[in-house]
């Protein structure tokens, strides 16, 4: 806390200060007048503070007078205190809640797989109502196609990181097998109907896949490092490759591509290599990310024999509040719905089985064509 939030960070009281100054420096954290370093500052006497000093690797709460207690002292004792009451208050809360719900289950006669159903059958609703509203508070169709990569700090991590991620990438496709999206992802036939679109998964809604993990990582270790990115992936195009007009189904998320490998003859007289969302279309650039709204219809035309293959990423769109909350909340809920739980086992099958030879052979055959164009 203390490198991150300013309330705790240490302060000085110089020799120069005048009496009062540092005898209020010497209260809240600074140590007896006169002193360097002191201790942790709390720049209030809110019950939250208190209980975060009491948490905070067993300093004592600063005491009321200017000098320092040691921390057997008594408000240091009081602050634990504070902290074991606000725990025990919020386990009774919860005590309650179940206590309402079994009551309920029992008055009711509805089972506990009945009481499940409704709430999320509600959470649907919810889910349905916040992805019409969050398109509306954007434009509506109107809506923003593609966004400034600037804007987005997340968007430096992975192009400073670029040659790493691009070698991990090198190594995932000549040496591990990786399934066709539509093997891993129910639905997306329609999408992938010659086979030539195959991916390599990190993070499959908020639930990491440590299994592939392992062979990249700086690529899961950037991924890990942001909490923001819900989906995370290899996506490899094997030229020629046109994937159909389609929308996104949630509004609550960005889109990111990080372009890792680019064939060099796109976007030649006579080879289209691009992305169109809506009636805007944009060129991959290797190192460059694209940010783009995927909940709007866009398809992808790869037109060259190459390999084109970019780190695909969804992270959580900025959104006021409560729109935020409960963003964060659906997205959060997300790993434990039963469709994705089958996705990330079909990956594990996929990483954990043998190579296929024959497929093997043709993606090195394709490999190193790409290579020398």
């Amino acid at each position: 806390l203390s490198a991150r939030w300013p309330p705790f960070q240490k302060i000085q009281i110089n020799p120069s200060d005048p009496p009062r100054l540092a005898d209020r420096k010497a209260r809240w954290g600074g140590g007896a007048p006169g002193a360097g370093n002191g201790g942790p500052r709390a720049t209030g006497g809110s019950w939250w503070r208190t209980i975060a000093y009491s948490i905070r690797a067993g300093e004592p709460l600063p005491p009321s007078s200017s000098s320092f207690s040691s921390p057997s002292s008594s408000s240091s004792r009081g602050c634990c205190r504070t902290a074991l009451s606000c725990s025990a208050w919020c386990l009774a809360f919860f005590a309650v809640l179940v206590a309402v719900l079994a009551a309920y289950v029992q008055s009711s006669g509805v089972s506990i797989e009945g009481l499940l159903y409704r709430i999320e059958s509600a959470a649907y609703r919810r889910f349905i109502h916040l992805n019409a509203e969050i398109k509306e508070m954007k434009g509506g169709e109107d809506r923003q196609r593609f966004f400034d990569r600037k804007d987005f700090p997340i968007v430096q991590d992975f192009e400073a990181n670029f040659k790493k991620i691009q070698d991990e990438l090198d190594y995932v496709m000549k040496n591990v097998r990786t399934p066709q999206f539509d093997a891993v992802v129910d639905g997306q036939a329609f999408l992938n109907k010659d086979q030539a679109w195959s991916v390599f998964q990190f993070r499959v809604y908020n639930q990491d896949l440590d299994f592939n993990a392992k062979y990249c990582p700086v690529t899961a270790g950037l991924i890990q490092a942001h909490p923001e990115i819900s989906y995370a992936m290899f996506s490899i195009l094997e030229g020629p490759k046109h994937i159909p007009p389609h929308e996104g189904l949630y509004s609550g998320v960005l889109r990111i591509h990080v372009p890792l490998r680019i064939p060099s003859d796109c976007n030649t007289p006579g080879i289209r290599c691009e992305i169109r969302v809506k009636n805007e279309t944009r060129m991959w650039q290797e190192g460059e990310c694209l940010v783009f709204d995927d909940s709007l219809e866009h398809e992808v035309h790869m037109q060259s024999e190459g390999i084109r293959a970019v780190l695909f990423l969804d992270i959580r769109r900025p959104l006021p509040f409560p729109q935020n909350v409960l963003n964060y909340l659906f997205l959060w809920y997300s790993r434990y719905i039963g469709v994705v739980q089958e996705s990330v086992e079909k990956a594990r099958a996929y990483t954990m089985s043998e190579r296929n030879p024959s497929r093997r052979k043709n993606r090195k055959k394709r490999w190193r064509a790409a290579e020398k164009s």
